[in-house]
This record gives C-alpha cells, structure tokens and sequence, in this order.
C-alpha cells in the first residue's frame, strides 16, 4: 500500500502544474468558517471530496500543504488546481487499483499554509493527527517543506514536494521525497547552457 501511494502522489504532483487559474474561492478555516485564516491563525482547509456517497473505507484520503494566499499564492493554486484535476480524473475512471485487485476512490485535505513555514508544520501536524492522510503533498518553497518534512518523516507519513530545490529537503529522511532536480543540478545545466550553447565565458 506504502509503495502505490508513494506512486500514485508523485503522479498528482507532476500533474499539479496543469492548471494556473488564480482564485481562492472556496477556501475555509480549519473550523469551517469562511476568510483567510483559519481557527486562532492556523493553517486553512478545503476538501477536494469523493463523490459523496462512497463508503469511507473505500476512499484513500491524501493531504496537501500550499501557499493559497500571500505572495506565493500562484505557486500554490496552480499545484491544488492541478492536484484536483488529476484526483477528479481518477476517480472519474473507479479510483486506484490496489495490489489486492480492490479499487479506492482519492480524497484530498488541502490546507493554506499563507507561505510560512511555521504555518506549514502547523498544517502537516494536523493532516497527520486529526486527518490521518496516508501521503502529504506539498510544498512548493523548500523553506515550508523544510519546516514540513521532520514532522512527516517522524510520523512515518510519506511527503512528496513537486518542486522544492533544496538539496536538503529529502536529506531529513526516508518518507520525504520530491519529483524534481535538485539546486545543485539546475546550476550545472545552466553553466553547461551558457558555456556551450551561449559561448560565454
């Protein structure tokens, strides 16, 4: 099961690139009120849902940490406007096959991080503890994935960032992951390009 979500998350996420519409509609508190911020200034939340009618225990329920609001709030909606899109698609077609021949149809727990890291940790401890999702998508920044990343690695909860650089990010342990080149990497492509294409020196 570890692997096919593990998997099945790293799919979501290259897909959350798809789509750069900028709104924040429908965007709740944690408890359940409408506005920017959630219960005591903690992280918000919307739930991307399966079809209503599905028994829970045939819904895998994923989370996802991103900048909603703030300055990096174009990052942030364009990966949970992709992450639906890909969660829609899939359960449009019966959900995820698992390895038993059974099909789960994909939920998503969303949570507005507003770009701080300390509001990204908040947000992880609660998609792990009152949520109990089995992978946490997300973060874009590697600062708020770096803030994110001990506290999924120690619940043993898997984290998959689309596209935090920093070498650092899976360094904290065996349940974080990314889907993208590392800093280190993308400025030796760059030197290569611009030495070998550019001919500067």
């Amino acid at each position: 099961m570890r692997a096919l979500v593990i998997s099945l998350s790293a799919a979501l996420t290259i897909c959350s690139v798809a789509c750069q519409k900028r709104d924040t509609n429908g965007v709740n508190g944690a408890n359940g009120s409408n506005g920017a911020n959630g219960a005591n200034g903690g992280p918000t939340s919307q739930t991307s849902s399966a079809p209503p009618t599905a028994p829970k225990d045939n819904i895998i329920r994923l989370g996802e940490v991103g900048s909603l609001t703030g300055p990096q709030a174009t990052f942030g909606i364009s990966t949970r406007n992709g992450v639906q899109m890909a969660i829609e698609e899939v359960n449009a077609q019966g959900g995820v096959k698992l390895a038993d021949g059974t099909q789960k149809l994909l939920d998503v727990r969303v949570y507005d991080d507003q770009g701080k890291p300390e509001e990204a940790a908040n947000a992880t401890v609660r998609l792990i503890n009152q949520d109990h999702v089995k992978v946490i998508l997300g973060e874009v920044a590697s600062s708020n994935s770096l803030a994110m990343a001990p506290k999924a690695q120690a619940a043993q909860v898997p984290m998959i960032t689309p596209s935090s650089t920093n070498a650092t990010v899976t360094q904290v342990g065996d349940y974080i992951f990314r889907v993208c080149f590392i800093d280190d990497f993308q400025g030796l492509a760059m030197a290569k390009f611009a030495h070998e294409t550019m001919k500067v020196k």
